[in-house]
C-alpha cells in the first residue's frame, strides 16, 4: 500500500535524506540565526542545532530539518516533498546562499581595514535567501520603519492567522508560510488588527492580490 497516497498525514511524519555540498568556511550558527530570528516559531526554528521549518511548494507541503558539518548540509524532507525534490534542492542552494565562494568573497573584504576584524569573526558569512518570493516580501512591507521585534511580532500574527495548518514531528511547527492568495481574501480592518497601520495593510492586501492574481511573480521561489 502506497502510504503517500492512503495516508498523507502520516507521509507528512515520514522523511528521506538529501545531502548539499558547498566551498567553506560556512558560518552557519550566523546565517540560520538571521533566518529564524526574523520569522514565527510556528514555521521556522532550530531544534538542537538544526534549522526546521515547513515548506509548502505548490500542493506539495512538507518539512525540512538541515544540519551542517565539514563541506555538506544535511537535509532531512518530509516525505510528501518526493515529488518536487529536484526543486526543493535548487531552491536550499539559494536559500542557504551555497554557490556563493566564500574564500574570494572573505579574502577581498579582508582586505579592507574596517572589514577585516569582522571577516575574521565571522568567516563564511552568506547572504541568506528565501524559499517563498511573496513570504519575503510580505516581511519586507511589514518591516519598514518599525524594530526587528516589532516586526517579528507581527509576522508571527500573519502565520497563526493565515498560516494554513500542517502536521510535523516537532512540537510546536505547525503552520505553512501566509499564502497571497489567503491574504488577498482578508479585509482591511482585518489586516490592521494584526498590527499594521491603514497605509500599510492596503500595501499588503494589493500586494496580495498581485501575487494572488499573477501581476507579480518570484522568479525561482518555491511558492
Amino acid at each position: 500500500m502506497n502510504s503517500s497516497v492512503d495516508h498523507p498525514d502520516l507521509n507528512h511524519r515520514q522523511s528521506t535524506a538529501i545531502t548539499l555540498d558547498f566551498t567553506g568556511p560556512l558560518a552557519w550558527p550566523a546565517l540560520v540565526g538571521f533566518l529564524v530570528g526574523r520569522s514565527s516559531p510556528r514555521m521556522e526554528c532550530l531544534r538542537d542545532g538544526c534549522y526546521v521549518r515547513t515548506v509548502q511548494l505548490g500542493a506539495h507541503s512538507g518539512w525540512i530539518s538541515v544540519n551542517a558539518d565539514d563541506g555538506c548540509l544535511h537535509v532531512e524532507a518530509s516525505s510528501s516533498l518526493m515529488s518536487v525534490l529536484p526543486a526543493l534542492r535548487v531552491s536550499l542552494r539559494r536559500l542557504f546562499d551555497l554557490d556563493a565562494d566564500p574564500l574570494q568573497i572573505d579574502a577581498r573584504l579582508s582586505s579592507h581595514p574596517r572589514l577585516a576584524a569582522m571577516v575574521a569573526g565571522t568567516p563564511g558569512l552568506r547572504v541568506p535567501g528565501t524559499l517563498n518570493g511573496f513570504e519575503l516580501a510580505l516581511r519586507a512591507v511589514i518591516g519598514q520603519q518599525i524594530s526587528v521585534k516589532s516586526a517579528t511580532t507581527v509576522f508571527g500574527r500573519f502565520v497563526e492567522r493565515f498560516g494554513q495548518p500542517i502536521d510535523t514531528p516537532f512540537a510546536d511547527l505547525d503552520r505553512l508560510a501566509p499564502r497571497a492568495e489567503d491574504i488577498a481574501q482578508a479585509t482591511l480592518p482585518q489586516l490592521i488588527g494584526l498590527g499594521l497601520t491603514g497605509k500599510r495593510a492596503q500595501t499588503v492586501h494589493l500586494l496580495a492580490q498581485a501575487v494572488a492574481q499573477g501581476i507579480i511573480r518570484f522568479p525561482g521561489s518555491l511558492a
